[in-house]
């Protein structure tokens, strides 16, 4: 029984923060396109460049970081430190708030 109640307890903590992080994408999206428009490819070039600058300043506090690193710590008994699951979450939202949805993509957002 209390194997099956983790996994419930687990499903649920998971649910909330997935909730909450794609709530903070749209809320980041909502807010850069709503204030500019969407006007122009001036503008959308702008957007996008000020949203890579905000990446290349979140990867610069964690340049070491990459995907196989995370597959790496994520197999061991010790839980990530909050600094590092924070940070790839500002990414991650960072990336779709900034444009990470235009193209094909775009109309799966909307």
């Amino acid at each position: 029984m209390k194997p099956i109640v983790t996994a419930i307890g687990y499903g649920f903590v998971g649910g909330i923060v997935t909730t909450l992080v794609l709530k903070l994408i749209r809320g980041v999206s909502d807010f850069v396109w709503g204030w500019t428009g969407g006007q122009g490819p001036i503008v959308i070039f702008a957007v996008v460049m000020v949203g890579g600058g905000i990446i290349a300043l979140l990867r610069h506090r964690d340049p070491n970081q990459n995907f196989d690193d995370q597959l790496r710590e994520g197999q061991g008994d010790r839980p990530a430190p909050l600094s590092r699951t924070g940070n790839a979450a500002a990414l991650g939202i960072t990336s779709f708030g900034f444009g990470g949805a235009i193209g094909l993509r775009a109309a799966w957002w909307r």
